[in-house]
């Protein structure tokens, strides 16, 4: 009886150990278990916010590049504007000598016994109307130099015409904006730049302002 007895504690002291030793190894396991989530979303999120930053990265890099590139368009259309203006002033140049030689031998033939030039520039009103005779009668071929020099150096068909701007013959002329991105958004978008020829005096004579388009 004794022995029985002694046989079944030892018996279920066994199995009191062996589920001891069980639960240890579940509580371990789950611990484990617990440390490779932790780590898992730790690499989860750092690899998350590499791609969001990434992609942050190039969305800047763009912007950045197309600002560039529209300051390096504009830089490029002002030296284009400025080719086309120089071509005006030196076209105007010539327009202004020979109709004002002109003018003059005929008011000289008119009136023979008065000086031809108080007659034709005797004042800032006949002066101004000198000018708007010259620009009226050579409209079509200031537009066609311009424009000619304005393609010529990589320049768009159109654009303006504006003198006096400061004694200057003023250019206005656009290139085709053509950004790395968005490029259907700016599809028909030009960028402008204005540019300016030598000073003329006798742009002084303008009393307001002229646009010519080309």
């Amino acid at each position: 009886m004794i022995l029985q007895t002694i046989l079944l504690m030892v018996g279920w002291t066994d199995i009191y150990n062996t589920n001891t030793r069980w639960n240890q190894r579940l509580g371990g396991d789950n611990a484990m278990l617990q440390r490779c989530r932790r780590l898992l979303d730790r690499r989860g999120n750092v690899t998350m916010f590499w791609i969001v930053g990434t992609a942050i990265f190039f969305i800047v890099f763009a912007i950045a590049g197309t600002l560039v590139i529209a300051w390096m368009q504009h830089s490029f259309a002002q030296a284009v504007a400025d080719a086309g203006s120089l071509a005006a002033t030196k076209k105007m140049d010539q327009w202004v000598r020979e109709d004002l030689s002109r003018e003059l031998q005929e008011a000289a033939n008119i009136y023979p016994d008065e000086d031809p030039y108080t007659i034709v520039m005797g004042t800032k009103q006949k002066r101004h109307a000198f000018m708007i005779r010259v620009i009226n009668r050579h409209r079509n071929e200031l537009r066609a130099v311009v424009r000619k020099y304005v393609t010529k150096n990589g320049g768009h068909k159109k654009g303006l015409i504006r003198l006096p701007v400061n004694k200057r013959i003023e250019v206005e002329a656009r290139t085709k904006f053509d950004p790395p991105i968005f490029q259907e958004q700016f599809k028909n978008t030009y960028i402008k730049g204005a540019g300016t020829g030598p000073k003329r005096d006798y742009l002084e004579w303008l009393q307001s302002e002229v646009t010519i388009e080309y």
